[in-house]
């Protein structure tokens, strides 16, 4: 059975517990994932409800990003987004 209110959730609330729960995380990768979450996630999306973000919304996000000079991944930070990406990164 789906349960209606289980994207009832915002965004925020729901990455950090995310986040909380996954026991195996080195250190890095929870400091790693609590960046992420606090400078590029939470702005836009923190008090949104989970069931409300959709492929638009994120791509829209996405571009802006980047058009503000932003870094597409934690891999490419540092590098202008002018310039030519890794192989790993989507752009």
């Amino acid at each position: 059975m789906i349960d209606p209110d289980a994207g009832r959730v915002n965004f925020g609330e729901y990455a950090a517990t995310w986040i909380e729960e996954r026991p195996g995380l080195r250190p890095k990768a929870i400091a790693l994932y609590g960046y992420l979450l606090r400078g590029h996630l939470e702005l836009t999306f923190g008090a949104v409800f989970v069931a409300d973000i959709h492929e638009p919304n994120v791509r829209h996000w996405r571009k802006e990003r980047l058009d503000a000079g932003g870094e597409c991944c934690h891999r490419c930070e540092g590098v202008p987004a002018a310039e030519s990406h890794p192989e790993h990164c989507h752009r």
